[in-house]
């Protein structure tokens, strides 16, 4: 996906493309403060769910697995922050019904010197489609987030939306880096709420040496219980120069806790760059409550000084109860993917799986609502 530009194009381009006779019903209805995402639910960190060196220290895997969610929250909130901001809990700065019946609101904000606004405009009853977009005082109009919300109470449901990094980063310095995000959603249960994440030829920009990323990251929370979380992290995560191979690695994680019990980690790592590509192996952690290590494995001897095979990570009673769950060698890769069934299922319950990604990125000019 390139980065959102807005085109200029009329809202009466949205109604063209968003209508059909069932997406006329309930298109009149007002857009409110309800239709907006509740942004906790999509950024929000589980204390206990992302993480040592030797048994009774922190646990490094756990540490890996908090690491790349600090550094995908930091991604989603470049945009979700924004909307936060310029939402703010209040009336929308302006709303109404277009010429060709679809309702609109809009919201504007000044962030950081930036003229800012959200909009949404309602496609059916359910299901609206957003626009966060941004632009310095006079200038031209540039997209930091598009995407459609299909409502099942105020604030929760199902969902699709694409982030630009790059224009997060042009206009605001944060999170430095280029390329795009999309995030797929449910928060519609109190008992799990579920995230997918693509990166899409995403970079650090500090980073030079490291390749653009293309993985996925699954997470599923339990509220009050635990949870879960698939990803990949590519980093130079094997000490030293003279490890299995030296340079950057790809871990592919699969990542379990229980609150009050502890978790485990199930890691296939594979060396990147500089190439050739080499899959290394497999390495297990367990930890406990406190996030402290109780076992850990992996199959290089030489690398023992520094994780020392201990414990017992086969045995379930080591691991908060979790038994092995390794991921494939394909996912330990900066192209990785390694969907969780579960998450599947909840998105198809909240209905996600019916935003395409083309729908979700449709980009259309903010300054023109009346064109609805």
């Amino acid at each position: 996906m390139r980065a959102p530009s807005i085109t200029f194009a009329t809202l009466a381009s949205l109604a063209l493309v968003a209508c059909g006779p069932a997406a006329q019903q309930g298109a009149d209805d007002p857009v409110t403060g309800d239709d907006v995402v509740n942004i906790d639910d999509l950024v929000d960190a589980d204390s206990d769910a992302t993480g040592a060196i030797q048994v009774g220290d922190p646990a490094l895997f756990l540490g890996a697995a908090r690491s790349q969610v600090d550094t995908t929250n930091a991604h989603l909130k470049s945009a979700l922050e924004v909307v936060r901001a310029v939402v703010g809990g209040r009336e929308p700065d302006g709303k109404g019904i277009g010429k060709r019946g679809f309702a609109y609101a809009y919201w504007d904000h000044d962030v950081d010197g930036k003229q800012v606004r959200f909009l949404v405009v309602r496609i059916n009853k359910r299901r609206v489609r957003y626009l966060l977009a941004a632009r310095e005082s006079g200038g031209a109009w540039k997209g930091l987030l598009t995407g459609i919300f299909i409502k099942r109470a105020p604030h929760v449901g199902g969902g699709r939306l694409h982030i630009s990094l790059t224009n997060a980063s042009d206009l605001f310095g944060s999170p430095n880096a280029d390329g795009s995000i999309h995030l797929v959603f449910a928060n519609h249960r109190d008992d799990v709420r579920g995230r997918r994440i693509l990166y899409l030829n995403v970079k650090d920009r500090s980073k030079p040496d490291q390749p653009a990323v293309n993985y996925g990251q699954d997470i599923l929370r339990f509220p009050g219980v635990g949870g879960r979380f698939r990803g990949v992290l590519v980093t130079d995560i094997l000490p030293g120069d003279t490890g299995p191979a030296a340079g950057i690695e790809a871990m592919a994680m699969r990542v379990f806790w229980k609150h009050g019990a502890g978790g485990r980690a199930d890691v296939a790592i594979a060396h990147v760059a500089p190439r050739p590509v080499k899959f290394l192996g497999a390495a297990h952690e367990c930890w406990d409550a406190q996030g402290l290590r109780t076992a850990y494995a992996d199959p290089w001897p030489d690398n023992d000084a520094n994780n020392p095979n201990e414990g017992d990570p086969s045995d379930a009673a080591s691991c908060a109860g979790f038994g092995k769950d390794e991921p494939g060698q394909d996912a330990a890769s900066p192209d990785g993917q390694d969907h969780d069934p579960e998450l599947d299922d909840l998105l198809v319950e909240a209905e996600a799986d019916t935003i395409t990604p083309d729908e979700a990125g449709q980009e259309e000019d903010p300054s023109l609502p009346d064109g609805a």
